[in-house]
């Protein structure tokens, strides 16, 4: 995982964060969520079921008209 990633979002413990375009595996959004990050992964090709039960969302991401704010932090 990068380490300068998770180095900057420690500034923020409490922060809801969204990785957009996580991939199928949503493998950087599991490893922030194991130090203790709140962590929602979203692309449309990610399989929930290979999340490890991290809450994901499945559609093609458009910031004009996807709402961002329940969002703190969007990597």
């Amino acid at each position: 995982m990068n380490i300068e990633i998770s180095k900057k979002l420690a500034k923020f413990p409490n922060a809801k964060i969204l990785e957009v375009g996580c991939g199928r595996t949503a493998i950087l959004s599991r490893n922030l969520a194991e130090k203790g990050f709140n962590i929602t992964c979203l692309d449309k090709i990610v399989e929930p079921s290979l999340t490890h039960g991290l809450p994901t969302i499945r559609t093609t991401f458009d910031y004009r008209t996807f709402d961002l704010s329940d969002y703190d932090i969007v990597i």
